[in-house]
């Protein structure tokens, strides 16, 4: 794992270049030897910051983007046939989707709310709200803020898997998390 630093260099900063300097070079750093040396190589230039592992190679970013890190991180919520409220596995997604947004605030979502190709579509369109209704009242008591969080429902109009059975209906009973920015 890479750090860069960006701005002035606490001394916390300096520990971990330390340590940083131990382990690629096998010696122990000690924290003016690499404060001084660091001193030395920013005033340099970019170059040399470079060439020595201070500054990111060039084209490289420091973090994953947000949208990435939303999609590996927030899964759905699934739930029973004809069933809006929250079994044990959905509640158990939400709260993991819940940690990862209460770290990232800056992140506003839509939840979509699906259901399968059984009933009509105005039932299962209040079904797909019911399923919203239930998951954003949970992720709100997460403290999730409610102004961050958006609903809508699909019911069987966008289906995950098109196959007629039981199996594939299973993975439609869903609300699905979509990053809006």
């Amino acid at each position: 794992m890479v750090i860069y630093q960006c701005g002035s260099i606490n001394s916390q900063s300096w520990a971990w270049i330390g340590e940083w300097t131990r382990l690629a070079t096998g010696r122990p750093g000690r924290v003016h030897d690499i404060h001084d040396y660091g001193d030395r190589q920013w005033r340099k230039g970019r170059s040399k910051r470079a060439r020595h592992g201070f500054d990111p190679p060039a084209g490289a970013t420091a973090s994953p983007d947000l949208g990435e890190l939303f999609r590996e991180a927030v899964k759905d919520a699934f739930f029973n046939y004809n069933k809006s409220d929250l079994g044990p596995e959905a509640k158990e997604s939400l709260l993991k989707n819940a940690e990862f947004l209460n770290l990232h605030r800056e992140i506003r979502f839509t939840i979509e709310g699906h259901c399968d190709e059984r009933g009509s579509e105005e039932y299962n369109l209040g079904l797909g709200d019911r399923r919203v209704a239930s998951a954003k009242k949970y992720m709100v008591s997460l403290g999730i803020a409610e102004g961050r969080i958006e609903t809508t429902s699909y019911g069987k109009e966008r289906p995950f898997c098109t196959e007629h059975n039981e199996a594939c209906w299973r993975q439609n009973h869903r609300g699905h998390f979509v990053m809006v920015r």
